[in-house]
């Protein structure tokens, strides 16, 4: 139960980093390299300082197998969402659960509109 591991002061670190609580249209009104750099660097942050080290390897785990691209297009602000509420929420859980909530993500469902239109 990685929830039982007292993280609170990997979350204090992360408090700064606003982004990582922001729905889509929140994202979009930011410049593009705020949200990629605070996703990137909160992702570090939790490397190095979170006691859930099974639960943040699970997580790169299932960022490196959904693998979205936070350069390209919309996915510069769809990954933050993706990254937490599909590979986060679901890292530690069934395989057709997080691949059934990573079909459903919308950073996902750009990768599909934008691989479809240059077909």
């Amino acid at each position: 139960n990685h929830l039982a591991i007292d993280d609170s002061a990997c979350d204090a670190r992360l408090v700064p980093f606003t982004t990582l609580g922001m729905i889509p249209q929140e994202l979009y009104a930011l410049p593009d390299g705020t949200v990629r750099s605070q996703l990137v660097d909160a992702c570090i942050l939790r490397a190095v300082y979170s006691k859930r080290q099974l639960f943040e390897r699970m997580v790169e785990l299932w960022t490196d197998h959904f693998n979205i691209d936070h350069l390209n297009g919309d996915d510069r602000y769809l990954k933050t969402v993706d990254d937490r509420d599909v590979v986060r929420a679901n890292a530690l859980g069934t395989f057709p659960n997080l691949l059934r909530a990573s079909a459903q993500s919308p950073a996902m469902l750009q990768i599909t509109e934008t691989v479809e239109a240059h077909v």
